[in-house]
């Protein structure tokens, strides 16, 4: 018996979620070793967890660019909501360097006061429980969420180490971004001489922090009534100095672009779809 077709014809139906999480991204400098970054994130992982009594699932990390090519380490809040923790790291003194002096605490290392160098660092088996912990334990930097890393995080990893102490000893202070004020500061690094291009300063900003330029600039859209300042085709990224005006910011939200404003702060406007 032939089965009745549907009257209902398909539909391209395309969901998409809203969200705004808290993120924190670290560039240590230099070009650690892949096997240095895998220690170093899943120390600091652990000791904010400690610190902050939040559970392994509340915070997420990963490496940037890719695993195998670790440049950078991010962190963001994967809890609804948000606990509020990495806002804590950047705006409240000292906290940075507590997690940092922690992290080397957990990897059976009793940490002076007055840390200088690994030299000051004595291995302290009395937290190692009844095993001797080698590179890693899962009292100290090995969980369930890093088992792909378990082969290459390395307590003993003398550019994870180095990493720590100087996080240890950092003073962590926010950094206004006003590109606007950067263009009439004398002596800055690109001067603008007119309207048309203002995207120089945007430009020699992005240079200095090592991030390659924009695939377009001032790139026009809808039919002229929005002007992109930075545009990053492949990660759907853009830049704009000024905040747009809501049209503007729901017809980039239903494109799927991830919107940054900067101006006398970092904005970071959530994605509503992806299209």
């Amino acid at each position: 018996e032939p089965v009745e077709k549907s009257k209902v014809k398909a539909q391209l139906i395309v969901p998409f979620v809203e969200d705004c999480r808290n993120i924190l991204l670290l560039t240590p400098e230099g070009n650690p070793t892949k096997d240095a970054m895998a220690t170093v994130q899943a120390a600091l992982k652990r000791s904010i967890e400690q610190l902050f009594q939040i559970e392994e699932s509340e915070l997420a990390v990963e490496p940037l660019p890719t695993e195998q090519d670790r440049k950078r380490i991010l962190f963001y809040e994967a809890a609804e909501g948000g606990a509020g923790v990495l806002t804590r790291l950047v705006n409240e003194p000292g906290e940075f360097a507590r997690v940092a002096r922690n992290a080397l605490s957990i990897m059976h290392y009793r940490v002076p006061e007055n840390l200088v160098s690994r030299a000051d660092l004595v291995e302290d088996t009395t937290t190692m429980g009844d095993t001797r912990c080698v590179a890693g334990c899962y009292r100290c930097l090995l969980s369930y969420y890093n088992q792909p890393e378990h082969e290459i995080i390395d307590r003993r990893n003398e550019e994870a180490l180095d990493i720590l102490i100087a996080l240890a000893k950092s003073d962590l202070k926010p950094m206004g971004t006003d590109f606007r004020a950067a263009s009439k500061t004398p002596g800055a690094a690109s001067t603008a001489t007119s309207a048309g291009n203002n995207i120089n300063d945007l430009s020699a900003y992005l240079d200095s922090q090592g991030i390659r330029a924009p695939d377009e600039i001032d790139y026009a859209v809808m039919d002229g009534n929005l002007v992109i300042d930075g545009l990053y085709r492949a990660q759907k990224l853009v830049l704009l100095k000024t905040a747009p005006s809501q049209a503007q910011r729901d017809w980039l939200a239903d494109k799927g672009y991830t919107v940054i404003i900067l101006g006398e702060s970092l904005e970071l406007l959530p994605k509503r779809g992806a299209h």
